[in-house]
Formats: structure tokens, sequence, C-alpha cells
């Protein structure tokens, strides 16, 4: 007899749990909508070399464009952006409208662009970055402004 009023009591604090555990926190699931549009950036590159960003966000977080690059090679021997255009695929990254977006360059590397989408008409930053690689051990990092289209 009290083994089967303990085995019931533990069946029943498992049933208890689970659904506990099953129900989640309550909270909400990211709206992606709240970010669904097309952006635009600027940003300058290696020397000075001018790239416009596309970007088009839907309303299950993914995010997708081009980037294209204007300017003339240097001499020097760091990761280039060529001239040309780049395809960029991604998602958005945080309940706050953070993304990230990669693409490659090629004969170079990989670079990605990490930001956070405006929702106010206002503009904001994002970065551009180069991976490292043995070819090319140093990263780096360029600025530019974002804005909705």
């Amino acid at each position: 007899m009290k083994r089967s009023v303990l085995f019931s009591a533990c069946i029943a604090f498992a049933v208890t749990l689970l659904a506990i555990l099953l129900s989640g926190c309550g909270g909400k699931g990211v709206d992606f909508n709240t970010w669904a549009g097309s952006y635009t950036g600027t940003a300058t590159l290696d020397n000075n070399k001018s790239s416009t960003l596309h970007l088009t966000s839907d309303s299950s977080g993914i995010v997708a464009g081009t980037m294209v690059v204007t300017g003339a090679d240097g001499t020097d021997s760091d990761f280039k952006f060529t001239a040309g255009t780049y395809n960029v695929t991604g998602s958005i990254t945080s309940t706050s409208g953070g993304f990230t977006v990669s693409g490659a360059v090629p004969n170079m590397g990989n670079f990605f662009i990490r930001g956070q989408f405006p929702t106010d008409g206002s503009t904001t930053e994002y970065r551009i970055g180069t991976e490292a690689s043995t070819t090319y051990p140093t990263s780096l990092t360029y600025t530019g402004t974002l804005s909705m289209n």
C-alpha cells in the first residue's frame, strides 16, 4: 500500500513537471514583421572604395541582398574587396533586430556584415569584417550606415 501511494505521488510529480516544461515560459515568439522590408547602406572599404549594401528582410527573419563595390585596388597585400557585386545571405539574430549576413570575394575569402535594422526612420551603423585566413591573417573591419527604404 505504501509503495503504491509513493509510486502514484512520483507519477503525479513527473506529469506536473512535464506539463510545466512543455508549456514554456509563456512568452511570445519574435515577430520578424517588425523588420521586414528593404534597407540600403553605404560604407568606405579598403583603398577608399565605395560599397552600397542592399538588404531585404522577410517575415520569417531571413535576410538576403547584395553589396556593390566600386573603385580600384591598391598595392597593399591585405584582403581586397575587388570591384563587383557580392551576394549576401543570413538572418535576424536578436529580438531587437540585429542581423548577420555573409558573402565571399573570389580569390580573397569570406566576409560578414553585422548590424541592427532601424525601425524609426533613423540610420544605424553596421560593420563589415573580413575573416582571417592563412593568406590574409589580419581581419579587417569597416563601418557603414544603414537606413530603411
